[in-house]
């Protein structure tokens, strides 16, 4: 995707302020490597009767404290 940098660069970059799913299909030295940069896990296991992109924007939504509408296309 970026030929000329240096792949941890780019994921210094753009560090996550949150990761929120079910966590199973992220790998654990991910999940490590994001939490060392101070990036929120927000583990969803026990939930699965929603998928994670609803657990993400459920969060989102929330996060943002006011009654709004998100469209997701």
């Amino acid at each position: 995707m970026f030929p000329h940098e240096e792949p941890s660069e780019i994921r210094k970059r753009y560090k996550p302020y949150a990761i929120k799913g079910d966590m199973d299909s992220i790998r654990t030295d991910v999940l490590d490597y994001y939490r060392g940069l101070g990036t929120k896990i927000i583990d969803e296991s026990q939930d699965q009767d929603t998928t994670d992109l609803n657990k993400c924007v459920t969060y989102i939504r929330d996060s943002l404290n006011r009654n709004i509408q998100i469209c997701v296309f």
